[in-house]
């Protein structure tokens, strides 16, 4: 399953995983978090806008989950 992780070539060398930002992972963040302050600001506009905790939590899951991977493929251990 840690064969399967992405790898990010840069140049010829192969950086580690999780190394450099992601963007679009963040860029997903960012917009899970406007969801919720939106809906704090106007809840009648926006119902439903707690899904954005839900999004930012399962996008931060994967990231830790993944930096984990990482961290034990590297290292042996966490």
């Amino acid at each position: 399953m840690i064969d399967q992780l992405p790898s990010i070539q840069d140049g010829g060398r192969r950086a580690t995983t999780g190394t450099t930002p992601r963007r679009d992972i963040q860029a997903l963040r960012a917009i899970a978090v406007l969801l919720v302050v939106l809906n704090h600001l106007w809840p009648q506009m926006l119902p439903g806008g707690y899904v954005g905790v839900d999004v930012f939590f399962v996008i931060s899951g994967y990231l830790i989950t993944k930096h984990l991977m990482g961290e034990s493929e590297r290292t042996g251990g966490i």
